[in-house]
This record gives structure tokens, sequence and C-alpha cells, in this order.
């Protein structure tokens, strides 16, 4: 087995310095959810930029529909007129 990891622990004054040992199977679970909590965050946030991208797409494709719409009646009349 391998020997503890040693934290010290310095006071900003530098009056006391507390000592004590942590085994490694504590130092290293608890990195590993550290690191997933990270990864987590920012999976969350890299969704959330996704979907305001998403949003702006769609805003932008409802307006390009209204403008094809537009397009395709101004059609209509046109040939309605000359069949008449």
């Amino acid at each position: 087995m391998n020997a503890p990891l040693t934290v010290v622990v310095v006071a900003g004054d530098g009056a006391r310095v507390v000592r004590f040992g942590l085994p490694r199977v504590i130092v290293y679970g608890a990195l590993g959810v550290a690191t997933v909590t990270a990864a987590a965050v920012l999976g969350l946030s890299g969704e959330r930029v996704l979907l305001g991208r998403q949003a702006r797409e769609v805003a932008a494709l409802r307006q390009r529909l209204v403008a094809e719409r537009a397009l395709i009646a101004s059609f209509e009349t046109r040939v309605l007129s000359v069949r008449m």
C-alpha cells in the first residue's frame, strides 16, 4: 500500500502550521469528483450556448419563411392576372 499524502496547512500570518496525512484513495476520489463536476458544468453551459444559437437560427428561418410566402403570394396574383 502506498504511503498517505501529507497535507500542510499554513495560516495566513504564518503563526500556525497544521500537518496531517490523507489516504490516497480519498485524495484521488476528491479529484475525481471535482473533475466530474467541472465536466458537468462545462457540458451544461455548452448546451445553453447551443440552444441560444439554435433559437436565433429558428427566428431567422421564420423571417425567411414569411418573405418566401409573400413571394409565392405575389406569383399567385401574377398567374391569376395572366389567366384572365
